[in-house]
């Protein structure tokens, strides 16, 4: 594609107004990102999700001269070692991302319209990017992206790429440095790119860098970028008055440039050169036709070509406005008005020190710093044309002195609470200067005029730092003066009496004063400690003073304490009875507050364990208690003396027998009684039994307890005394059938009888003396069975037991309806409902051969007996024939006579293998319906409407459900015979 482009003089107001077209801020020459739209989102492969405004801290950072110090010591890329800052000397650059791994992407984007009068653009970018390889797919590896979209929002394609980290990326180095994932590293060093927006006058482009980190969070992705400021003609250089040659520069980011002369719109041969910069001597007449060939990095751009025609260019000026001011250690700014085509490179002189400067806007201020009064020389000043010698721009920045630094008086301290507060001053003072007191670092008060000698502010009460600036009433310079007064205000001490604030009636009590140097106590005393004895309530007061002369009081109320009341109940004597215990209490008074603990005491000797209010021993001797009340006052109580008494001997005598039969009784009698006896049954006491004899009328264990004055003792021994009761009789059986052995259970108790002796009878003349006996009974009706036992001691107490017995007789067995079944498929079969057990046989196909209701699968045809067992015992066998078919049928008899004789009187449905029978319809020789049923329990008498059908042949259709769930359908033809 052939673009015209014309080189005209860039002195000229059009040229100027071509160098301007770039939009504001395009090239962060504000230091900053307005005018750029910065967003933050997640990348897991695939596109950006969740992007959110505005710039992000750490992912849309500015670079310039004061920030690289920021980023790394030496101002390089920590992985790629090359400059953060672009080298194209626009002096403000933006890093995009960062070296922290973790899905992120970040992008800015700037939307540019092109001049409607603008039909040459193009725009210059410069970029360098730092890649972790994740060794993961295309698509999830970390990358940039360079691209720009016309007003259609479509990618223009010669002007958008993609960096993608791999090892064989084109340009691309190691880093010697392992990235944070663990991975290598790729950089690219700064590399410019130029595409050409030419044709697209008034129209919209939007420019869209963006880093990523990759798809899985674990490796990072980031990149610099700056834009140059020409957006106007690609192509650079002019013929420079007197010049005796001709420099043209090409736009950056190609790989071959090809320089050539058009005679008539056609290149002329050879070309004039190749390279980005061509120089031509002498140069050209202006107005000479020529076109540069531009040939991209393979994947980087598209081949084309521009035309352009030989214009001569106006030197460069520059003027440096005006004198300026500053105070020593400050700064100050130059500003320097320029003319030409940016950007522009300025020499001047600082005093007698040349230097020089780049930039690519006017007006521009330059910051300088010098020691002293200076002279700036402006020396020359180059465009991307010309070179002009510059002579006659002066300015002088004068350095004014600071004030003199005199020193700040008045450090010291007081007590708190003080209203006089400690001066501070200035040991000297200058004429023309105002002093400003700080108290920490705030203005406080109005700047006091310097008189030439020392002065004071005032008295002040507020503890800091009080330090002053001073200020040049004719310069405006600053100063602060030496040092600072430190006010401060001595806390009071913080006076107290360590020592306890309670005391027993009686009792010495020690006091410690703290917090202070002195002490002065209200009993006069000037020691720290003091110790004293009080039997009332008291208020004692200390007075502390510290090393700072400040003093305070403390004072600590002082409780005193009544002691405890103690006395043991009982008197000074105490008697108790050998082997028993004897507890001692006490009648208490806490004193004041209340009693918290006991302790008990033997022989003047305190008791291990004996805490509790009352104490319970066995041993005779001398008894205390000691009483502490809650707070921790002690009483002792008088003596209490605790006297022994020895316990009575004695037993029952052993009676001949100890069994007597129920309702008599048996004489006891017992000796050792001192002063009485007890007699207890069971252990429990008898009313009234005092005496040494009792006569004992119930089974059970009798003792005696042997009085002597308060203390007894049982007897050494105890008579159990056994009573005969009559037998308790009960009796069951297992069965009551005719023929059938009935076992009888006796079921009397006679635990309480001694040994018996057993009688049967069983009502039909039979009789046995067996405990457990067996008999059979002949006839089924009611018999009268009686059990007797007879105690062998105590006769007298026999006792006995009658129960009816009904004897029955066996049902007679039937035969079940025959059943039919499919082979191998399950049929259930069930027996009568009245035994207790069922025993089937065979027992081959059967499920359970003992239910009363088991399910058949087999082969074969059986014939099956049933035993049923009733409650009786008797047993009843029935039968039923099971007939088996080859597979589930419906089957109808070929012929019936309906005439009442009770055989084959009525047609039948015959079903094997079905478990429900939708429908059986007979029709007659003219279709006409005759019978219809779903019942297979109800069949065909012959008649219809009423009425007996003739003797003919009849069609029938039966339908069902198979036991597995199938439809069955069967059809055919009977004979009626009457």
């Amino acid at each position: 594609m052939l673009r015209r482009f014309t080189l005209f003089v860039i002195f000229t107001l059009s040229i100027f107004h071509l160098y301007s077209q770039c939009p504001s801020n395009l090239n962060f020459e504000e230091g900053n990102l307005n005018n750029w739209v910065c967003k933050t989102g997640m990348y897991t492969g695939g596109r950006i999700q969740n992007l959110v405004s505005p710039p992000l801290a750490g992912n849309h950072t500015i670079i310039n001269k004061s920030s690289v110090g920021a980023q790394s010591r030496n101002n390089l890329d920590y992985y790629g070692n090359f400059p953060m800052l672009c080298p194209n000397g626009d002096g403000n650059s933006v890093k995009l991302g960062n070296e922290q791994a973790g899905y992120t992407a970040a992008t800015m984007e700037y939307t540019i319209t092109i001049p409607a009068t603008a039909n040459v653009y193009s725009i210059t970018y410069w970029y360098a990017v730092v890649l972790e390889d994740g060794g993961h797919s295309s698509l999830e590896q970390p990358k940039f992206t360079a691209k720009v979209f016309d007003n259609t929002n479509s990618e223009i394609n010669c002007a958008s790429f993609t960096y993608v980290s791999t090892s064989g990326l084109s340009g691309f180095m190691l880093s010697s440095r392992t990235g944070v994932g663990g991975g290598p590293v790729y950089y690219k060093s700064w590399t410019p790119v130029t595409f050409d927006l030419s044709g697209r006058a008034g129209q919209t482009v939007k420019l869209e860098f963006t880093a990523e980190d990759c798809g899985q969070g674990g490796h990072f992705g980031y990149a610099y970028v700056d834009v140059a400021s020409n957006c106007g003609n690609p192509i650079l250089g002019a013929i420079c008055p007197n010049s005796p040659n001709l420099t043209l520069k090409g736009p950056d980011g190609f790989q071959n440039y090809t320089w050539s002369y058009l005679q008539n719109g056609t290149k002329v041969t050879p070309p004039i050169g190749t390279g980005q910069i061509v120089t031509i001597t002498p140069p050209p007449a202006a107005g000479t036709e020529m076109q540069l060939d531009l040939i991209p990095f393979p994947g980087f751009g598209c081949a084309y070509s521009i035309k352009t025609e030989v214009a001569v260019a106006a030197p460069p000026s520059a003027v440096i406005a005006g004198d300026v001011a500053m105070c020593v250690g400050g700064s100050a700014s130059l500003k320097f008005d320029l003319t030409g085509s940016p950007p522009w490179i300025v020499a001047y002189k600082e005093g007698n020190t040349l230097k020089s400067f780049v930039t690519g806007v006017t007006p521009y201020s330059l910051p300088v710093s010098p020691a002293a009064t200076t002279t700036y020389t402006l020396v020359s000043v180059s465009d991307v044309n010309c070179t002009n010698n510059t002579s006659g721009s002066v300015a002088t920045v004068t350095v004014n002195p600071l004030p003199t630094a005199f020193t700040v008086q008045g450090t010291g301290g007081y007590c708190t609470g003080s209203t006089v507060g400690l001066p501070v001053g200035l040991s000297g003072s200058a004429a023309d200067v105002s002093y400003q007191l700080l108290f920490n670092n705030t203005a406080t008060g109005a700047p006091v005029g310097g008189t030439g000698n020392n002065f004071t502010f005032g008295n002040f009460l507020n503890a800091g730092n009080y330090t002053v600036n001073a200020t040049n009433n004719i310069t405006g310079c600053k100063n602060i003066m030496t040092g600072a007064a430190v006010i401060r205000i001595n806390p009071l001490p913080v006076v107290s009496i360590a020592g306890n604030a309670t005391i027993c009636a009686a009792s010495p009590l020690t006091l410690n004063g703290n917090g202070a140097l002195n002490y002065e106590w209200s009993s006069t005393e000037t020691n720290q400690q003091l110790t004293f004895s009080a039997y009332n309530d008291t208020t004692i007061t200390v007075k502390g003073t510290d090393i700072n002369g400040c003093s305070s009081t403390a004072t600590k109320k002082i409780t005193v304490y009544a002691l405890p009341a103690v006395t043991i109940n009982g008197g000074g004597t105490l008697p108790f009875c050998a082997g028993d215990m004897i507890t001692l209490d006490a009648t208490t008074s806490a004193g004041s507050g209340t009693i918290q603990g006991y302790r008990w005491l033997y022989g003047k000797q305190y008791i291990a364990g004996a805490v509790t209010p009352a104490y319970t021993t066995n041993q005779p001797g001398l008894y205390n208690l000691e009483l502490t009340n809650s707070f921790g006052c002690k009483n002792v109580s008088p003596d209490a003396q605790v006297n022994l008494i020895p316990l009575p001997v004695g037993n029952i005598a052993i009676p001949a027998n100890a069994t007597i039969c129920d309702h008599t009784s048996l004489p006891l009698i017992a000796s050792g009684g001192v002063t009485g006896y007890q007699w207890l049954f069971n252990g429990n006491i008898i009313p009234g039994a005092t005496n040494a004899q009792y006569d004992a009328t119930e089974e059970g264990t009798y003792s005696v307890s042997l009085k002597s004055s308060i203390c007894a003792q049982d007897a050494g021994n105890t008579i159990f005394v056994t009573v005969l009761k009559k037998p308790v009789m009960d009796f069951s059986y297992n069965s009551y059938c005719i023929n059938v052995p009935a076992n009888f259970n006796n079921l009397a108790d006679i635990s309480r009888s001694g040994p018996v002796s057993w009688a049967w009878d069983f009502g039909d003349g039979g009789t046995t003396i067996s405990k457990q006996p067996v008999h059979v009974f002949r006839q089924a009706i009611q018999h009268a069975v009686k059990l007797t036992a007879t105690p062998l001691i105590c006769p007298a107490l026999e006792a006995s037991v009658t129960k009816q017995v009904n004897i029955e007789a066996p049902a007679p067995g039937i035969r079940y309806d025959s059943k039919n079944a499919v082979m191998n498929e399950v049929l259930p079969l069930s027996a009568r409902g009245f035994g207790k057990a069922y025993e089937w046989s065979p027992r081959t196909g059967l499920s359970d051969p003992n239910s009363r209701s088991p399910i058949y699968k087999h082969l074969l045809e059986r014939d099956f007996k049933v035993a049923i067992t009733n409650p009786a015992g008797c047993v009843t066998v029935d039968s039923i024939l099971v007939r088996i078919f080859r597979t589930s049928d419906i089957m109808i008899a070929k012929a019936f006579t309906p005439n009442g004789d009770g055989a084959n009187d009525k047609l039948f449905p015959f079903t094997a293998g079905v478990k429900q029978l939708i429908y059986f319809r007979i029709f007659n020789r003219w279709g006409q319906l005759m019978f219809e049923t779903t019942d297979i329990s109800k069949g065909w008498d012959g008649t219809a409407n009423g009425k007996k059908q003739p003797m003919d042949t009849y069609n029938w259709i039966a339908q069902g459900i198979t036991d597995d769930g199938k439809m069955i359908q069967r059809t055919g033809n009977t004979l009626l015979i009457r």
